[in-house]
């Protein structure tokens, strides 16, 4: 199985923003009937089922979600690529900002043991 942390590291920082644009997209343009049943309920209005009403404002959800979402994909393709020698160092985290104090340096020792339980899970169940 390839590593799923390999992949931004194998496209071009072009393709890294294009790739998020595309998975914000398609993200907003999915989860907008949720988005507007969520805000219809908290406004206490009656749903529509009409698509030009349940869509409205959708445009606008896809280019701001995109355009987070590939500025996110190009900056991680670009650090991993840059900055980590290897696929993932699992104490980085640890290592860099473990010096702000002591409460920081155990809450990222924590997240890094669950991160590396997660993954060994993950490896043992796919093979």
């Amino acid at each position: 199985m390839a590593d799923r942390y390999a992949v931004l590291q194998k496209l071009g920082d072009g393709q890294n923003a294009l790739l998020g644009v595309a998975a914000g997209g398609i993200e907003a343009a999915a989860t907008q009937p949720l988005t507007y049943a969520k805000n219809c309920f908290q406004q206490r209005t009656p749903l529509s089922l009409v698509p030009r009403v349940v869509y409205r404002g959708t445009p606008a959800s896809m280019a701001a979600d995109g355009t987070l979402i590939g500025t996110q994909f190009a900056c991680c393709g670009f650090l991993q690529k840059r900055v980590w020698t290897s696929n993932l160092q699992p104490d980085f985290n640890v290592r860099v900002c473990g010096r702000f104090d002591a409460s920081s340096l155990v809450v990222l020792r924590e997240l890094d043991e669950s991160h590396r339980f997660v993954q060994k899970s993950a490896e043992s169940t796919s093979m």
